[in-house]
């Protein structure tokens, strides 16, 4: 069995899913979380970026923290994801 790329919850606080969006951002494997995982793909090909089983782990992991952080996890996450966008960075990460 291939381990799995995706990262794990520590725990269910605001710093493990930081640290959550950041493993993913420097795995290369972030998107956005209201995106279905089986929808991503890889640009230069069209395949597929995520396994079934990475697709069913991710799912089940953002509902996760929807549930104990619900809006939240998008303010958490969005520091990760402004880091490669050109210009003032208006968030610490």
């Amino acid at each position: 069995m291939d381990e799995s790329r995706i990262p794990r919850l520590a725990d269910d606080s605001r710093e493990s899913v930081s640290r959550w969006f950041e493993q993913m951002y420097d795995r290369g494997l972030l998107f956005h979380p209201d995106d279905d995982p089986a929808n991503i793909v890889c640009i230069a090909d069209d395949s597929p970026t995520f396994t079934a089983s990475e697709c069913e782990e991710l799912r089940d992991t953002i509902a996760h923290m929807l549930s104990c952080h619900g809006d939240d996890v998008y303010d958490i996450g969005l520091p990760f994801f402004l880091r490669d966008l050109p210009g003032e960075k208006r968030w610490p990460t």
